[in-house]
């Protein structure tokens, strides 16, 4: 297994703040030429934190479930879109107890059913690559529950180089556990362990030249990545008010939050918070609502494949590329409260992360 790959626990807390909650400036002139920012909902649920025990019995299953169509009709409400990326533990669990009479508020389908056909929202594997389910048990599982797995992986290492393996996603992946086959045509979620230096903060579309290379554009690879913008605000002011930012490109941004923080409630009112101001901007035409896959076709099919690697934090699009190696990976450090993937798998920091 790819140990090294110790993808997502969860991205950081500041990424859960991932936009503020004031009001979009509205005195945007109508009439100025307008790029559009794509924006997708992305939540993740995992396989190794203690927080996940709901997944061991069917009352802990229901409740997360319960939590989980509260937001789907936020979502909906406000016209958004959901790439929803879970992981194995989450689908054994949904074979295990979607029936009977819990599918009566689903209209009888399984919840990815549903969330697929009623409420066309995009279910993307996520895995860690842990427990013996690779990228392609994730996907096989998802079809199992009669729902074709989007051929995107949501959540990856990509720095330090060194422990870099998303390259292989180029080729089809194979199963661990089970004979299944799945092909990617799109990547999201580039990190590092513990996601200190993770470049998160980049907005746009192109296609990674290789593992050392990252933020350099290959025409001929076959793997189209999106980046997520940590500042909605200040992009909208970028393209919009100030016009630093070049008006010709497609850019991105991303809502994340981790499943099981839906069952607390002043974080799951943020996310609603954050989902509406996002729709003010969708009304006003700054921001338009889109999966993954409606993205990678768009910036194919729209934007003639035009690569964009915009910078939200200086406003500027890249034109040197960033030297990964600049970029560190997670220590750790004990006692700060949050788990980092090594404190995690070397057990050195039982305060952080309880057993």
């Amino acid at each position: 297994m790819q140990s090294k790959l110790i993808v997502f626990t969860f991205l950081l807390i500041s990424f859960t703040l991932l936009f503020g909650c004031t009001s979009p400036n509205t005195n945007i002139s109508s009439e100025t030429a307008k790029p559009v920012i794509y924006v997708t909902i992305v939540s993740h649920n995992e396989d190794s934190s203690p927080r996940y025990d709901y997944l061991n019995t069917e009352a802990g299953y229901l409740k997360v479930r319960d939590q989980l169509l509260k937001m789907a009709k936020i979502v909906k409400d406000n016209n958004a879109k959901w790439s929803y990326g879970p992981e194995w533990r989450f689908l054994e669990a949904a074979l295990k107890y979607e029936k009977g009479d819990v599918l009566k508020n689903t209209n009888n389908k399984n919840i990815l059913r549903y969330f697929s056909e009623d409420l066309g929202f995009e279910i993307a594997p996520h895995s860690h690559e842990s427990g013996e389910y690779s990228y392609a048990d994730v996907a096989y599982l998802i079809e199992q529950l009669g729902v074709k797995p989007a051929n995107v992986v949501s959540g990856f290492i990509a720095f330090p180089a060194e422990t870099a393996e998303w390259s292989r996603f180029n080729d089809p992946i194979l199963g661990e556990k089970y004979d299944y086959t799945w092909d990617v045509g799109t990547i999201w979620g580039a990190g590092s362990a513990g996601h200190v230096g993770d470049e998160q903060k980049k907005s746009g579309v192109w296609k990674p030249k290789s593992e050392s290379d990252f933020f350099t554009n290959d025409t001929t690879s076959n793997l189209i990545n999106i980046g997520t913008c940590n500042d909605i605000d200040s992009l909208v002011d970028e393209i919009y008010l100030s016009k630093t930012a070049p008006a010709d490109k497609m850019y991105t941004a991303v809502i994340f939050f981790a499943d099981d923080w839906l069952l607390v409630p002043e974080k799951f009112l943020a996310y609603q918070a954050q989902i509406e101001q996002m729709n003010d901007y969708a009304k006003n035409g700054y921001v338009k609502w889109a999966t993954f896959g409606e993205i990678s076709d768009t910036w194919e099919n729209e934007y003639n494949s035009d690569p964009n690697i915009f910078d939200c934090a200086s406003g500027t699009s890249s034109s040197t590329p960033v030297k990964q190696q600049d970029i560190p990976s997670q220590q750790g450090k004990c006692g700060d409260g949050t788990c980092a993937p090594i404190e995690r798998s070397k057990g050195v920091c039982p305060e952080d992360c309880p057993s």
